[in-house]
């Protein structure tokens, strides 16, 4: 399972290793002031489908609330990341952001042609 933070890969695992460890996956906090309504697009998404799953929309649609009550009574925050907790590096001159292990490759591989 591969986070887009990489202090979440450390620390959020799957212990019935059911999830492939390449595939990406990504974790919305309560403490986030845009989940919520991030889990109330997904719901709406979901039920515009081909063929919406209402156990999957009625459950997105009770965490969001349970979020938003966990909000009321909890600090709610902006959402950040700490740079060296990035997993895709943004260069702002690329088209695509690249993972922190792309990156280090491709230094290496630099290095190497300058030698």
């Amino acid at each position: 399972m591969l986070h887009a933070r990489k202090d979440y890969n450390r620390r959020i695992q799957d212990v019935e290793d059911v999830i492939p460890e390449d595939e990406p996956v990504f974790l919305l906090r309560a403490q986030d002031k845009h989940a919520p309504a991030t889990l109330d697009n997904y719901s709406n998404l979901v039920a515009k489908g081909e063929n919406p799953d209402q156990i999957l929309i009625a459950n997105t649609v009770a965490h969001a609330k349970a979020m938003r009550k966990w909000q009321d009574e909890n600090v709610v925050k902006e959402p950040d990341m700490d740079a060296t907790d990035a997993l895709y590096l943004i260069d702002e001159g690329a088209s695509e952001a690249k993972t922190s292990e792309d990156t280090t490759e491709e230094e290496e591989e630099e290095e190497e042609e300058e030698d």
